[in-house]
């Protein structure tokens, strides 16, 4: 296709699967990944300034990563970075909202309940459980867990890991 398009990602490395804080950091994914987050109604919506943007955490055993990504006209690239910075940052100061924690648990709820809908996905989802040491019906303890994540616990993860400095930027441009 005759078309050009930038992709920013923000990464930080943070926690492995077990550790207590990837239940807060889920949180601030789910929060901050759909077409309601602060992200996509600031860069977005309000700025005009991106096609697509979101966030993701992920964790395997020992380590993992949180990320954030914008895909954006070329030309507004150092723009994007700027504003997406900006947002981090506010995250790292001052956490999520309390109307964002309440919507991310419950899109969080909503795609738990859908992953229970089929035999695989089922014995996939237990099968991992069971080899990454949670047990096999770590499932059914999942809704607790992430209900009882709270506002300090999210603005405590959020400023230890999302410390400006600490992010390694890419950005994928047309040549």
């Amino acid at each position: 296709l005759d078309k050009e398009q930038a992709v920013l990602v923000l990464g930080f490395p943070t926690v492995g699967l077990q550790d207590a804080a990837a239940p807060a950091l889920t949180m601030i994914d789910e929060a901050c990944s759909d077409m309601g987050s602060r992200l996509f109604n600031r860069i977005r919506e309000e700025q005009g300034l991106a096609y697509f943007v979101g966030a993701q955490a992920f964790h395997a055993l020992g380590a993992g990563a949180f990320y954030f990504y914008v895909g954006c006209d070329p030309a507004k690239l150092d723009h994007v970075e700027e504003e997406l910075r900006k947002e981090v940052a506010d995250l790292a100061a001052n956490g999520l909202r309390d109307d964002e924690l309440r919507r991310a648990r419950t899109t969080w709820r909503a795609s738990w309940l859908r992953a229970q809908q089929g035999n695989g996905v089922m014995a996939d989802s237990t099968g991992w459980d069971e080899l990454n040491g949670f047990g096999h019906e770590h499932y059914l303890r999942l809704p607790s867990i992430m209900e009882a994540v709270g506002g300090p616990e999210i603005m405590r993860e959020a400023a230890r890991w999302f410390a400006e400095g600490s992010a390694c930027s890419v950005r994928m441009h047309p040549a």
